[in-house]
């Protein structure tokens, strides 16, 4: 058994040292996707002066619309009586089409701000996660749980797959849980692994003097408060560290068991495949920036078609225009419910340890 770990370390260590820099692209990718989530690729003065230039064009439009409309209704005079087409729903759509035209930009701004409150406050992952999500590693009421979607979805990948073997511990599952949550213990990295782990958690007549560092290790870097933050490279020294437990119900035999449960290739690939998506919804969301400016740039042109009752019925030239804004606009807090439910569904799977359930650990 001994021999055997001594080759599995080696690929535990590669494959650790590779999720340190897989995991560590998963928050930079985030930020990445934050920026253009907040910003706009063009800037408000940019797109008000294109806008002022196209008013010109878009009266004239509008205008000579509105005098083809009352031409017709002079060689019809039916036409003036008209349901839809009639005088008083002409003026009626004009004085809408003015309307817009003068307060679609505060419109767009407003757009834009509650957009960017919505992000910066992270509403999304506050109303979706709540008090719903995992318990073991931080406190809901900690608004730094919000702050990182990216650090969050880090940690709790991280320590569904990646955590301490609970066979060292005194009341094994539990006392894993318990060590984890309790903030009481120092988390300073100047204390010893006596005082972070020696507090009634650990089994010291196993885990010893490097496993007990070890522990105290995990412990320090998915700490809330620890100065160094979220880096699992600090593992690596002690990703291939083992120690004997005694088997229960055995007669005195013992087996080698690592310091930390560690499922290597599948942490390797949930770490890839999350850096690979959020990549991607980032570059969307960018390409979003830019669609939503065009889409700002060229709305007087289709303000301008509600004089004509066809614009704002289904397949109307506005009502199309409407309903493509609504959808880019709205395809942001999409993006952003559906990373929240994936930190969610994960974090309930850590709760449940449904992981070690399938796996039999």
């Amino acid at each position: 058994m001994s021999t055997l770990m001594g080759w599995l370390t080696i690929p535990r260590t590669l494959f650790l040292w590779l999720d340190t820099i897989v995991f560590a692209l998963i928050d930079d990718v985030y930020d990445l996707f934050q920026i253009f989530a907040k910003n706009q690729i063009f800037s408000d003065d940019a797109v008000s002066a294109l806008m002022n230039n196209i008013y010109v064009l878009v009266s004239l439009v509008a205008f000579f619309r509105l005098a083809m409309l009352l031409v017709n209704a002079i060689i019809d005079p039916e036409k003036l009586f008209a349901k839809k087409e009639g005088l008083g729903n002409i003026f009626g759509r004009t004085l809408i089409m003015l309307v817009l035209l003068v307060t679609s930009p505060i419109i767009f701004n407003a757009l834009a701000e509650i957009q960017g409150k919505i992000v910066d406050n992270n509403v999304i992952p506050r109303v979706i996660i709540g008090s719903n999500g995992s318990n073991n590693i931080e406190t809901k009421k900690n608004s730094n749980y919000f702050s990182n979607a990216g650090k969050t979805m880090q940690k709790i990948v991280i320590t569904t797959l990646i955590k301490p073997e609970d066979e060292f511990f005194i009341d094994g599952e539990e006392g894993v849980t318990n060590y984890l949550n309790d903030k009481a213990i120092a988390d300073d990295s100047k204390q010893g692994p006596k005082e972070l782990v020696d507090q009634g958690y650990v089994d010291t007549s196993i885990c010893k003097k490097t496993c007990q560092k070890a522990m105290a290790q995990y412990h320090q870097m998915i700490s809330q408060t620890s100065k160094g933050g979220f880096k699992l490279r600090r593992l690596l020294g002690y990703i291939g560290g083992s120690a004997e437990v005694p088997q229960e119900g055995s007669n005195g035999d013992s087996e080698d068991l690592y310091y930390y449960e560690y499922y290597a290739l599948i942490t390797t690939i949930t770490g890839g495949f999350l850096t690979y998506v959020m990549l991607s919804w980032s570059i969307d969301i960018a390409v979003r920036s830019v669609e939503l400016a065009v889409l700002r740039l060229i709305s007087p042109l289709f303000i301008a078609t509600i004089v004509d009752p066809k614009s704002t019925a289904s397949g109307g030239y506005f009502n199309n225009w409407l309903k493509r804004y609504g959808k880019t606009y709205a395809d942001l807090f999409l993006k952003l419910a559906i990373i929240s439910l994936a930190i969610l569904m994960i974090s309930l799977i850590q709760d449940a340890d449904i992981w070690n359930t399938v796996t039999g650990g």
